[in-house]
């Protein structure tokens, strides 16, 4: 249980840091306009970036997941492509064998 709660804490310290990090760079590039420090917001307003900046990883994570998806169904695709590519070509040879046989067997 002990371990359980220690994992949790460092969870939270390491994602309230992260959370710190993206609200001062927000704050960074919007330049002229006043927001109080990380270290001045009131803890609803903590809370609450933090819920958006999780929920945006979360929105990236699920983007990540996907386009790694996609990327292997190209993958299967390619690699379909190519087995039809090399079946279609041996056809094409096996037919072309076919051929030069035909005649020479017509005219015996």
């Amino acid at each position: 249980m002990l371990q359980t709660i220690e994992k949790l804490v460092q969870f939270v310290a390491v994602n309230e840091a992260q959370s710190k990090q993206a609200y001062e760079q927000f704050r960074a590039a919007l330049g002229n306009v006043a927001l109080p420090p990380w270290e001045e917001l009131p803890g609803t307003a903590k809370r609450t970036w933090f819920a958006v900046t999780h929920a945006a990883d979360q929105r990236a994570d699920i983007a990540e997941g996907m386009t790694n998806l996609l990327r292997a169904e190209r993958d299967d695709a390619r690699r379909e492509s190519a087995s039809l590519r090399e079946s279609l070509e041996a056809a094409r040879r096996e037919l072309h064998l076919l051929r030069e046989r035909a005649p020479a067997e017509g005219s015996a």
